[in-house]
């Protein structure tokens, strides 16, 4: 998604995460519910927050609440 940030909107890119990236959290979170993956849970969110500031071209150090809100999409 980085690299193809350049060339697509904030709407094209929110469908690209959407149909690439989404479905993977979905499936891991339901897999990895247990204590002892809960660092796996980490690190799936710390990606999904990187994707969201890639969507709107936000800085590495922005918070990632109001970028999911202004996206519409539940973190994990």
């Amino acid at each position: 998604m980085s690299k193809i940030k350049y060339v697509l909107s904030t709407p094209h890119l929110r469908i690209l995460y959407q149909n690439l990236v989404e479905p993977y959290l979905t499936c891991f979170c339901i897999i990895w519910t247990s204590p002892e993956k809960s660092v796996k849970l980490e690190i799936l969110h710390k990606l999904q927050k990187r994707a969201v500031r890639i969507i709107l071209g936000a800085k590495y150090t922005a918070h990632s609440r109001p970028l999911f809100y202004k996206l519409s999409i539940l973190n994990i």
